[in-house]
C-alpha cells in the first residue's frame, strides 16, 4: 500500500482523524483507491471517501446501425460529440450521474 492519508472529521468542537491508507505512495491532486475500516473506497483527491454514480461505458456505435442511423443522422447530424453534448450529457445530468468511465 502507498501512503497514509488523514482527515479531519467534525465541527470545530470537535474534530477527529480518520485514516485512510491508499494504493498510491503520492495520492495528493489525485482520486485514487483507498481502505478504511476495512472497507475500500474511492478517495478523492483531498483525501475523503467517494461514492461513484455513473455510467461506465458510453459509445454512440449502436447509434450506426442501420435501424438506428436515421436517428444518428437526423438529431445528431453525424456528430459524437453533438450526441454527447445534446443527449448522453442532459441525461447524465437528470439522473444524478456525475462520473463518466468511458466515452
Amino acid at each position: 500500500m502507498g501512503a497514509n492519508r488523514h482527515q479531519v472529521s467534525g465541527g470545530a468542537a470537535v474534530a477527529g482523524t480518520v485514516r485512510t491508507q491508499t494504493t498510491q505512495a503520492q495520492p495528493d491532486g489525485f482520486f485514487t483507491l483507498g481502505r478504511r475500516d476495512d472497507h475500500w473506497w474511492l478517495v478523492t483527491s483531498d483525501g475523503k471517501p467517494f461514492f461513484s454514480l455513473g455510467l461506465n461505458h458510453i459509445d454512440p456505435a449502436s447509434l450506426h446501425y442501420p435501424e438506428n442511423s436515421h436517428r444518428w443522422r437526423d438529431k445528431d447530424d453525424g456528430s459524437t460529440e453533438r450526441w454527447l453534448r445534446e443527449s448522453v450529457a442532459p441525461n447524465r445530468r437528470q439522473w444524478a450521474f456525475h462520473t463518466v468511465g468511458w466515452v
